[in-house]
């Protein structure tokens, strides 16, 4: 059983008000919102802000959940709206720093890269490269049109590559 079948089996529960099973939907679901969370804060305090505020505005909402939806889709939405809410009031700014050996680590470069990256552009990559998604997909959780995520993405990749060439980080 996979875990959006989990989920819609535990959803009648949450809407009575089972807080066991309202765990459960948080043991199931908060790796993954914490997951996007960071990706879009590139901080771990934002990050766990942005989780604490996804879990109450679900609780808040229980009793609209419907099973016959994809609760996970709900979830990331919930996650990803309060990430560019928190994003815009904290614009993580450019890291400068030297090491030792010339060599930075991968994902260091890449996580400085999007540094650079306003909080959508840098969300957009995210769910695309990290979480796999279609810009179907995406547009649905941003609500915005299909083929505004593919000029978004574009751009994005486009600004990304220019700051690691260009040694911006």
């Amino acid at each position: 059983m996979n875990v959006e079948d989990k989920l819609k089996e535990i959803v009648p529960k949450i809407k009575n008000g089972d807080l066991e099973a309202f765990e459960m939907l948080y043991n199931l679901t908060y790796k993954y919102v914490f997951k996007i969370a960071y990706a879009i804060t590139l901080s771990k305090e934002d990050a766990e802000d942005v989780m604490q505020n996804t879990y109450l505005k679900i609780y808040e909402k229980r009793k609209t959940l419907d099973s016959s939806d994809t609760i996970m889709g709900y979830i990331k939405r919930i996650a990803i709206n309060y990430a560019l809410k928190n994003s815009k009031k904290t614009n993580p700014k450019f890291i400068n720093r030297e090491t030792n050996d010339g060599k930075d680590d991968i994902k260091e470069i890449v996580e400085d890269a999007l540094k650079q990256l306003d909080s959508k552009d840098r969300s957009i990559i995210t769910l695309f490269y990290m979480d796999n998604l279609s810009t179907k997909e995406i547009s649905f959780l941003l609500n915005e049109s299909e083929e505004n995520i593919r000029v978004r993405l574009h751009r994005a990749r486009n600004k990304l590559r220019e700051v690691i060439e260009n040694g911006e980080i």
